[in-house]
């Protein structure tokens, strides 16, 4: 056997080898990391049951790009109420909380913030309700925290409490955010509505 006319091939195989093994070295199968919640470019949900809006608050509230996405999804009746601690303790901030108020506070805060703001509802406290309508309607009852750390501040100051958020299905079968209710969760963290009120500022 003429051993030179098989050295091309044999050649051509050996570099195929030593390009893949490149490529895989250049990280073309490795695993990627983890979706980071909130950063530039995620996109906001269709608005297709009350799981995509919970997605949403998880991914967009506190940033900068994600106010409009968050805006959306307020009902026009929109309503936030806070702690009855929270509010006896100082009632004006948080009179008339309508959605206008709701989106321009998410604004607010966005801009505040923020190196980093992070969102997590860890668990339902209580059963779901629901009300079959019309309009339909779903009320999560969530434990939840934040975390942010804020341009010149070392420390990340972490916000924790109760939600009781009711979802709205509307007549294009969109779902909105009806009503939401802040409470305390007995520990020592400030509430998300603390927050929402410190951002009221000028209206």
């Amino acid at each position: 056997m003429d051993r030179r006319r098989h050295r091309p091939q044999g050649l051509l195989a050996a570099a195929a080898v030593l390009a893949f093994a490149g490529i895989a070295g250049c990280g073309l199968f490795d695993t990627r990391d983890p979706r980071v919640p909130g950063i530039s470019g995620e996109r906001c949900r269709n608005l297709t049951d009350p799981d995509s809006l919970v997605e949403n608050i998880t991914v967009h509230y506190g940033q900068k790009s994600g106010t409009s996405c968050y805006s959306s999804m307020l009902d026009t009746a929109f309503a936030f109420h806070p702690d009855p601690t929270d509010s006896s303790n100082n009632p004006d901030p948080f009179a008339g909380w309508n959605r206008d108020i709701e989106a321009r506070v998410t604004t607010n805060i966005a801009a505040d913030s923020v190196q980093s703001f992070r969102v997590a509802f860890d668990s339902l406290y209580q059963t779901p309700t629901e009300d079959p309508g019309p309009p339909r309607r779903v009320t999560r009852f969530y434990e939840y925290h934040l975390l942010v750390n804020r341009v010149g501040h070392a420390d990340t100051t972490r916000y924790q409490g109760r939600s009781d958020i009711t979802f709205q299905q509307g007549a294009n079968s969109s779902w909105t955010i009806l009503n939401w209710q802040d409470n305390t969760d007995g520990s020592a963290f400030p509430t998300w509505g603390r927050l929402r009120a410190d951002h009221r500022v000028g209206f």
